[in-house]
């Protein structure tokens, strides 16, 4: 038996690709399925949780095996190139559309800056080294710390235009948890997993009846963030018997590129005078096809770019 870290670690692709599935249900809206859109509708933005989970799980890895400066330029590595790809991409659609679906700054857009998740997970990077070195240092307390900073930020930031900071700052805890699970690794019992059950349902209970009070039912889901993580991956024996893993894991692996491709081209497609399985079928087609394309693109370039960057630095 794998223990916490081991397990989240040995499945980390696959619970990413589980999160991108439950965020596209979450945006999804051409018609309703029975139970599932429904309950997605309400609970799929807890992908994004997940994603943020597993950011700084695996923030605290890398830090481990490198200089904060390295860690900044593989980073960027990641990051822009995707973005500037996707963002010139949906720039290119809306001059052919003559569409225009964002009131963001051009350049801000462009470099897909006006998404609220880019704009947390930019701040989660550049935070990450300090909160390393603190939790290294100071352990619990500096984790505990860490969260009240999260709340104070929350309580006195200012959204300004697109730039969602009290939502980012709502959404620090379940990172800071995920470095903390990957640099501690508490043990389970089952008091810990009826604890983090009744966690996870009272941030469900939330959602249902306050959806815009963001620091409770992120502060709750975060700390069952852990036990939810294994959960979910509990299912991948299930998974991998009807041969889903696979497909499941290129969600995963395709995560950055589907998601921000995946709202403009439900946006674009759902405003089509088309039955709706041809509007399913034209959206994935394209965000399928775009989502490989920028992998494929990134990725070539991304080495040519991380070696500029950490040259310099």
């Amino acid at each position: 038996n794998m223990n916490m870290r081991d397990a989240i670690s040995a499945n980390r692709t696959f619970l990413m690709g589980l999160a991108m599935i439950a965020i596209l249900l979450f945006h999804h809206g051409y018609c309703i399925i029975p139970g599932i859109t429904a309950f997605f509708s309400r609970f799929g933005l807890f992908g994004v949780d997940i994603f943020l989970f597993l950011s700084g799980f695996g923030c605290v890895f890398a830090l481990s095996k490198t200089t904060p400066s390295v860690f900044f330029g593989k980073r960027i590595a990641r990051l822009l190139p995707t973005c500037l790809f996707v963002g010139m991409t949906v720039f290119a659609a809306d001059l052919f559309l003559d569409a225009e679906r964002t009131d963001a700054n051009p350049v801000i857009a462009l470099f897909s800056l006006h998404r609220w998740y880019i704009q947390a997970i930019i701040i989660c990077y550049l935070i990450c080294p300090v909160a390393y070195f603190l939790l290294k240092r100071y352990k619990l307390i500096a984790f505990i710390g860490l969260l009240a900073a999260s709340a104070l930020g929350h309580y006195f930031s200012v959204d300004i235009d697109y730039f969602r900071l009290s939502w980012i700052m709502g959404r620090l805890p379940v990172f800071f948890v995920g470095m903390y699970i990957a640099m501690y690794n508490p043990k389970t019992n089952g008091i810990y997993y009826c604890l983090s059950v009744a966690l996870i349902l009272a941030s469900m209970l939330i959602r249902c009846v306050g959806g815009g009070y963001v620091f409770l039912w992120t502060y709750t889901i975060a700390a069952g963030m852990p036990i939810l993580c294994l959960m979910l991956a509990s299912i991948r024996n299930l998974s991998d018997k009807i041969r889903l893993t696979p497909v499941i894991s290129l969600f995963g692996l395709y995560s950055l590129e589907i998601y921000l491709i995946h709202e403009y081209t439900y946006w674009t497609i759902g405003e089509l005078s088309i039955s709706l399985w041809i509007k399913y079928t034209i959206t994935i087609a394209i965000i399928a096809s775009v989502s490989m394309l920028s992998h494929k693109v990134t990725n070539s370039i991304k080495p040519i770019i991380e070696k500029r960057i950490l040259v310099k630095l």
